[in-house]
């Protein structure tokens, strides 16, 4: 699966944690073992969706989803 389908993924699963807008603290554990990632693999895909400008960090386990994964291109 390419990074990208991995980073949408990962986006879909912080939208399922709160709502667009909302701080959601993240479990780094269960986000991988949920999802099937490792760590580069995480890493990777969380940078992306922070470089697009679709999540932001807030906090070292806390980001803000600020766009939905429909809106990924």
């Amino acid at each position: 699966m390419s990074t990208a389908a991995r980073a949408i993924e990962l986006l879909s699963y912080f939208t399922g944690l709160g709502p667009v807008g909302q701080p959601v603290a993240l479990r780094r554990v269960e986000v991988l073992a949920d999802l099937g990632l490792d760590h580069n693999t995480y890493n990777v895909c969380l940078n992306q969706l922070i470089a697009g400008r679709f999540v932001r960090r807030i906090a070292a386990k806390t980001v803000v989803v600020l766009r939905r994964p429909e809106e990924f291109a």
